[in-house]
């Protein structure tokens, strides 16, 4: 990490805003903050803690006695540099504290930014997002931060009596190797849990070998022999027994296709007087085979009468009307010839 900018106030004793150009102050690669006891040189690194953590070690829970007592708020902004070469990202962390209670100070407002020349990109605007997204891309928590980067006054003597656990964690986590420490870790446990696994078949082995000596082993070879020849014996035994197993399995399928068969017949001389009855249908059905042709010349000659019977009802009905016609005609004739004969005496009269 490099140190970019700095800008803070109305943190302890700054009530007015400061900026400290670290660009410049790290152009020559090294400096130092010189100034009376009491001028502010802790609180610079107070703001460059808080900005990133959102706490200040040295106070009472983090925030107690931050805020100047003359102001409601205080703002820090540090901007620093991560990365080597062409994977130097600049970001910037903003925060804002306002007063929470006599003494305390709670986050009011913070971001992280990513600078990329004049454009800036939002990472996050949470106060544990921030924290979150800060320890992803530091690496260290503000414990680690506070002994490897910024010790303040009488923490150097912390750090160089740290317990070896927690100084090998702190180095993990400083310089990226806790998934390396994690991955070892799994595999010895793997290992360990394998070679106690397999220690343990040993022993349940050799708790069932018992007796070991040479006599004991003669006479285990001897009963393994036995062992051998009776299982050989039951394997003929067995084998002997599937045979009649399979030929017994052949003589019941064979019963029980005769079994059907049985029933099968008794079913068929049920139904004799059936077949009979149905044989004497069938000779029937023969017998009037040959009457067919009959029977359909009959029923031709039954629709011709029927039709020529039709036909001479219809011609009688014609000739029925027809008679009738003439009739009506010859009384129609007779009619004119009587009107007739009554008007020609009148009309010799009227010429007369």
């Amino acid at each position: 990490m490099r140190p970019v900018e700095l800008r803070l106030s109305g943190l302890h004793s700054y009530r007015e805003e400061q900026v400290v150009d670290f660009a410049a102050l790290c152009a020559h690669g090294i400096f130092g903050i010189f100034g009376a006891t009491g001028s502010g040189k802790s609180t610079l690194l107070d703001a460059i803690i808080l900005a990133l953590f959102g706490e200040v070690p040295r106070a009472s829970h983090g925030t107690q006695g931050i805020i100047n007592q003359r102001l409601d708020e205080a703002r820090v902004a540090f901007t620093f540099d991560l990365g080597r070469g062409a994977e130097r990202r600049r970001y910037r962390v903003e925060r804002v504290l306002r007063r929470s209670g006599e003494f305390g100070a709670a986050t009011a407002r913070c971001r992280l930014v990513l600078l990329d020349g004049p454009a800036e990109r939002v990472l996050a605007e949470k106060d544990g997002q921030v924290k979150g997204a800060l320890r992803e891309i530091v690496g260290l928590n503000a414990s680690d931060f506070t002994r490897a980067v910024v010790l303040p006054q009488g923490r150097f003597a912390e750090f160089l009596t740290l317990t070896p656990a927690l100084r090998r964690e702190m180095m993990e986590r400083l310089f990226e190797l806790e998934r390396f420490g994690e991955k070892l870790r799994q595999r010895t446990d793997a290992a360990l849990g394998e070679a106690q696994e397999a220690l343990g078949r040993v022993r349940a082995e050799q708790e069932g070998l018992g007796n070991c000596s040479p006599a004991a082993v003669a006479q285990a070879r001897r009963e393994l022999e036995a062992s051998r020849a009776a299982a050989r014996q039951a394997g003929d035994a067995y084998r002997a027994a599937l045979r009649r197993r399979e030929e017994a399995a052949a003589v019941v399928q064979l019963q029980e296709r005769r079994d059907a068969y049985r029933r099968r017949l008794a079913e068929l001389e049920g139904r004799e007087a059936e077949v009979a009855l149905l044989e004497a249908k069938l000779g029937a059905a023969e017998r009037a085979e040959g009457l067919r042709s009959l029977l359909e010349q009959q029923d031709r000659l039954q629709e011709d009468l029927f039709r020529r019977r039709e036909l001479l009802a219809a011609l009688a009905r014609r000739e029925e009307e027809a008679a009738a016609a003439a009739a009506r005609a010859a009384e129609e004739a007779a009619a004119r010839r009587r009107h007739r004969a009554t008007e020609e005496p009148r009309l010799v009269e009227e010429r007369g």
